[in-house]
């Protein structure tokens, strides 16, 4: 492969890899359910799942799964922190729960103002799975029960499909660069390092003709 197909393919690649990041900030309302805290009911609306390396295991993943009523920014999901000054705010209510490689729950923290921003739990948490793959985990997370700790009796109940949030590998950035809206992508990218007709060749005829303008090029 030459110098000039190489910049050509890494140009192609990097915006896979953009394509990538921005589906990865879109936050649709992918949850269903709620928490209650002292009679006081918030719905959840919004999940989020990432992965760590596993806690027993470093050659397994760990994946946390955040579920809260307001979108949160994506820099924000993993700094528990940065929720815990929300939830103490009021700003923001949920769950955070780790569930190892085969969805069984490991530990969780609640971010409710009703603990003054958040507290650790578990024990309690249980994980209906209804799909957990490389890139997506689903089903349904809840407490079987009302648990009390610190004056506070709280219990929650919510469905969700969460994308794993990762980058693309090197087969599927090799896939996509396959795939028909990449090989226009290419073709349209080497007509404008080729010249100016080549460019102009690639477009519609009313798009190229804004390109003609009187004065020249």
């Amino acid at each position: 492969m030459e110098d000039g197909e190489r910049k050509l393919v890494k140009q192609v690649a990097t915006a896979v890899v953009l394509l990538w990041a921005a589906t990865a900030q879109a936050q649709p309302e992918n949850a269903a359910g709620s928490i209650t805290a002292n009679g006081r009911r918030f719905a959840l609306r919004y999940a989020y799942a990432s992965v760590q390396p596993g806690f027993f295991d470093r050659k397994s993943e760990d994946i946390r799964v955040l579920i809260t009523d307001v979108p949160v920014d994506e820099k924000l999901r993993g700094d528990v922190f940065a929720l815990s000054r929300l939830a103490e705010g009021g700003k923001l209510h949920g769950l955070e729960v780790v569930v190892d490689a085969k969805g069984e729950p490991m530990s969780g923290f609640l971010f409710l103002d009703a603990f003054d921003s958040m507290v650790s739990a578990a024990g309690m948490h249980k994980f209906e799975r209804k799909t957990l793959e490389r890139t997506l985990v689903a089903g349904r997370m809840f407490t079987d029960s009302p648990t009390t700790f610190s004056g506070i009796t709280w219990e929650y109940d919510v469905t969700f499909s969460a994308e794993i949030a990762r980058p693309p590998t090197a087969p599927e950035i090799a896939a996509a660069l396959k795939s028909p809206p990449a090989l226009a992508a290419t073709a349209h990218l080497k007509a404008i390092q080729t010249s100016f007709d080549a460019f102009v060749a690639t477009l519609t005829g009313s798009s190229a003709g804004s390109f003609r303008a009187a004065g020249g090029q």
